[in-house]
């Protein structure tokens, strides 16, 4: 979706599958383990500008963040969040000075995610207006739609955190990650319908 847009990704995973499946997809790619001291060395980081630790080990996702930190500015570093098994189990959540910026907003964990895409939900990019603004957006789809990036008129993006509350506006692209909706027809016409653009 980022690379439909115009900004360059590097998947990095020690697993082989998700490696394979990303280059089937056209994405460039790096097997195995960024905290290697021999890592940085291979890593081809030209025009990226930020991490995000996305997978189903909070650990990991906070060793990486830590040592991304002193590779990016520590604002662009980012992680999910922790889910409920693991804040209620013997191991206890990270402290936030340890990890990298939650993603996405509160409760948008690994599961979350992984539990939305496959119930069928897709990408989807929104160009915002005045007539379909952000506002518009969320009552359309409500809890359907996971905000993720946010491209600004000028091209910048900008990532939905936890934290920090973005304030998209009028000319600005939105990629979310978006479950099926049923749409009445009458409704869905080109000019207000979300729904026009797949990533």
């Amino acid at each position: 979706m980022l690379t439909n847009e115009g900004f360059p990704v590097l998947l990095a995973d020690t697993n082989r599958g998700n490696v394979n499946a990303a280059r089937m997809a056209g994405l460039p790619t790096f097997f195995g383990n960024i905290l290697a001291e021999s890592a940085m060395e291979k890593l081809n980081l030209d025009g990226i500008g930020r991490m995000l630790a996305v997978t189903a080990n909070d650990e990991a996702n906070s060793l990486a963040s830590l040592h991304f930190a002193e590779v990016f500015d520590r604002s662009e570093v980012y992680q999910l969040t922790v889910g409920k098994e693991a804040e209620e189990g013997d191991r206890k959540d990270t402290p936030l000075h340890l990890r990298g910026r939650s993603l996405f907003g509160n409760g948008r964990t690994y599961e979350d995610l992984t539990d939305r895409y496959f119930h069928g939900a897709m990408i989807k990019v929104t160009q915002l207006s005045d007539e379909f603004d952000f506002a518009a957006f969320q009552e359309f789809y409500g809890e359907k739609a996971v905000p993720l990036f946010l491209i600004t008129e000028k091209g910048e993006l900008k990532v939905f955190t936890q934290a920090h509350a973005l304030k998209p506006e009028s000319g600005a692209r939105l990629l979310s990650l978006v479950l099926p909706i049923e749409t009445p027809v009458e409704n869905a016409t080109s000019e207000n319908d979300p729904n026009v653009e797949l990533a």
